[in-house]
């Protein structure tokens, strides 16, 4: 009862040489319950507790905006420990990772590790804010990235905003991003979804940065229950606008039949 292992795989399509479908292991480690108190110890490839990438649940199509830019892999191998808050009050996890995430091994992983710190505190029901911290030093450079994350949910709206600034190895200056995202639930099968992401990757030069304004909706055919499945149509219409009044703002039309399921325990 005290241990737990999980292994996911990422199967996916490619048009690089050679054509057809890639497979990745996505998950694959082991939970030690008990050993931190109201918590765990996870070693393995697993989450990276940093900002909203770890439980972002696709309300909207795009992925997190963190994960959009390469800020931040969704997984990496590593070392954590992870507990929540008495009283229901929150969480927090604090790690050691390779730094470099799922999709690369071997040569394309340096020996230097990257430190990764999150709290989420709910100070009362409806309410969670929070932050992370990436630091990995290096000989001559160094990565910091952090996180500030907010949440106000209540009734049939749940917002959500996020801060992001970092600091890549081969640069010396900062990048920033924010995201607000709003959304409105008018019954339990459909709800509204508003998303704008502003994201400057050179806050030192002028005219790098673009908004990516999202509005749609999600209709759940058929609600997730645990071990059953789950059917929802979501309909995005996404448009960036860059700050450059030379580069022409890009519109895209997404819609995406998602099907979900899950399994009770073998």
């Amino acid at each position: 009862d005290k241990i737990k292992c999980r292994i996911n795989v990422d199967i996916f399509s490619s048009d690089k040489d050679p054509h057809g479908a890639g497979l990745k292991l996505k998950y694959g480690y082991v939970d030690f319950k008990s050993v931190v108190p109201n918590g765990k110890i996870t070693v393995g490839l697993q989450k990276t507790y940093w900002g909203t990438i770890y439980d972002w649940k696709y309300i909207t199509i795009e992925k997190a905006l963190e994960d959009k830019e390469k800020i931040i892999a969704s997984a990496d191998y590593g070392i954590t420990a992870n507990a929540d808050i008495v009283g229901g009050m929150g969480e927090w996890q604090l790690g050691i990772y390779n730094g470099e995430g799922y999709k690369k091994y071997k040569s394309n992983v340096n020996k230097y590790p990257a430190l990764v710190a999150n709290l989420r505190l709910i100070p009362i029901p409806g309410i969670t804010a929070g932050g992370s911290i990436l630091y990995e030093k290096k000989e001559e450079s160094e990565r910091i990235n952090t996180s500030v994350v907010c949440r106000i949910a209540g009734g049939p709206l749940d917002f959500w905003g996020e801060c992001i600034v970092a600091k890549t190895d081969e640069s010396k200056f900062n990048k920033l991003g924010i995201m607000v995202m709003p959304i409105l639930r008018l019954s339990p099968k459909f709800e509204l979804v508003g998303r704008i992401d502003y994201w400057n990757k050179d806050t030192t030069e002028q005219k790098n940065a673009y908004y990516r304004i999202i509005s749609g909706f999600n209709y759940y055919l058929l609600k997730l229950k645990k071990g059953k499945p789950g059917v929802m149509l979501q309909v995005n219409f996404e448009r960036k606008q860059y700050e450059d009044p030379n580069k022409e703002a890009e519109n895209e039309l997404l819609l995406q039949l998602r099907w979900e399921f899950s399994t009770n325990p073998f």
